[in-house]
C-alpha cells in the first residue's frame, strides 16, 4: 500500500512523504521522502513571432514546463485568442508567452512614425516625429521632433496621431 502526503509549494521541487506499508503482518512502514520536479502546462510560441504580428491559437501551443522557467504571469488554459490579437514583443519558437506578450495591437510603436498636431487661439500646427515609446489611444508618448530637434511629450489621438496640449509644450 502506497499513501501520499504533500502539500502545493511555489519551489521547483515538492517534496512528497511516502509510507510503504508491506503485506506480511506485523511489518513496519517505511517511510521515504521523494523530491518531485514541479510542472505546469503553459503557452509556447510554436514558431518566430514578430511584434506586430497577427497571433492565433494555431501560433501557440501548450507545454508542460518546470515551474522555475515558467513565469507566474505565464498564459495556461485553453487557447482563445480574439480577432486582432498581436505579438506585444519578439517571441521565439519555444518561448513561454506571458499574458503580457499578446493584446490588441498598439496605435503607436516605438520607432514609428508619428504626426503632432499643437492646437492654440484657432491656429492649428502639425509636425511629423519619431515616437520614443509604446502607446495606445489616451496615453502619453515622447516624441522626437527633427527640426527644430526635440523632444515632446503629446497624447495620442488615433493610430500614428497625437496631439500636443493647448498652447504646446
Amino acid at each position: 500500500m502506497l499513501v501520499l502526503h504533500g502539500e502545493n509549494s511555489p519551489h521547483a521541487f515538492q517534496m512528497v512523504n511516502a509510507a510503504f506499508r508491506r503485506c506480511a503482518r506485523n511489518a513496519q512502514p517505511v517511510n521515504i521522502v521523494l523530491a518531485v520536479a514541479l510542472q505546469r502546462e503553459v503557452w509556447v510560441a510554436v514558431r518566430h513571432l514578430a511584434k506586430g504580428s497577427a497571433v492565433t491559437c494555431s501560433d501557440v501551443s501548450g507545454q508542460r514546463r518546470d515551474v522555475r522557467a515558467s513565469l507566474q504571469l505565464s498564459r495556461t488554459g485553453p487557447c482563445e485568442l480574439g480577432p486582432g490579437t498581436v505579438a506585444l514583443r519578439d517571441l521565439g519558437p519555444r518561448d513561454i508567452i506571458a499574458d503580457r506578450d499578446l493584446g490588441k495591437a498598439l496605435d503607436v510603436a516605438t520607432g514609428s512614425p508619428i504626426n503632432v498636431t499643437v492646437s492654440s487661439a484657432g491656429v492649428s500646427v502639425a509636425a511629423t516625429g519619431t515616437a520614443l515609446t509604446d502607446a495606445r489611444v489616451g496615453d502619453a508618448v515622447d516624441v522626437r521632433l527633427l527640426r527644430p530637434t526635440r523632444i515632446l511629450r503629446a497624447r495620442v489621438t488615433g493610430p500614428g496621431s497625437a496631439q500636443l496640449a493647448d498652447g504646446g509644450p
